[in-house]
């Protein structure tokens, strides 16, 4: 007992009273039929009512159980659609018939706005004192990559054992040693060096009357600027596009050369 006043001292003797009574109450039910009845009507309750919150509770751990396999499942279709949106956003652009992204599509206009605006600001351009005629994309060629279709309709003997993303990288190659040989013959002689006027002074020597007009490289070329390795699969592969109409070769002078036939 814990009272501080008077006041606190007689509320905590009359609580003890209250329960004395309440007490002397529930003694005399005892022998009371109605009692002992209602009693055991609420002990039947009790009873029913543990029945439900055991059913309850096992209903609520299997939902448990369902929410956790819901959410690992929710999980792993997240990590799929995220594969397939990156798998959709680095498809090969040589892929027929791949459209172009809303992302790309956004950049590119962007971009010529940006182009734009500037070219409207620019109060005086300062021209390059010399002007290629490669300088313009349009002037570099470049060989197309082969279809499904054309992959498929190549004859067995000459396809071998090559893929259709072999075949390609090679394109990939060709397209990269084309770039590097023109963009450097399109430079100005001042602003070359020692090394690449050996490099262009060589192929103008492997040109002739058959190359006038048509870009071309030779086997050093593809070896040295593909960053590629030319083997006989590779062989077989410029074997192909001539097959294909995408090269054609002009022999002499103790070389090969791989022409473009289309741009």
């Amino acid at each position: 007992m814990d009272s501080n006043t008077l006041e606190e001292l007689g509320q905590h003797f009359c609580d003890k009273v209250e329960g004395i009574k309440k007490c002397m109450q529930i003694h005399d039910c005892v022998n009371n039929d109605n009692c002992q009845q209602l009693l055991q009507s609420i002990h039947m309750q009790l009873i029913g009512a543990e029945d439900v919150i055991s059913h309850l509770k096992q209903a609520v751990a299997s939902e448990r159980q369902k929410l956790a396999e819901a959410q690992e499942s929710m999980k792993e279709y997240k990590e799929f659609l995220d594969n397939i949106h990156y798998m959709s956003t680095h498809l090969p652009s040589r892929l027929p018939g791949k459209p172009t992204s809303q992302i790309e599509e956004k950049t590119r206009v962007n971009k010529g706005v940006l182009q734009s605006r500037a070219s409207e600001n620019r109060t005086e351009e300062v021209q390059p004192a010399v002007t290629s005629k490669y300088n313009a994309k349009k002037r570099f060629p470049k060989t197309e990559y082969l279809t499904v279709d054309e992959y498929q309709e190549i004859p067995k003997y000459m396809k071998g054992r090559l893929s259709y993303d072999m075949m390609n990288n090679v394109v990939d190659g060709i397209n990269k040693v084309i770039e590097y040989k023109y963009k450097l013959k399109a430079q100005p002689r001042n602003t070359v060096g020692e090394n690449n006027m050996k490099k262009r002074k060589q192929w103008k020597q492997q040109e002739n009357k058959e190359t006038q007009g048509l870009h071309f490289f030779v086997d050093d070329d593809y070896k040295k600027y593909s960053g590629l390795k030319l083997d006989k699969a590779t062989g077989s592969v410029f074997t192909i596009l001539r097959h294909l109409g995408r090269l054609t070769e002009v022999r002499g002078g103790g070389c090969t050369r791989y022409c473009l036939s289309s741009y």
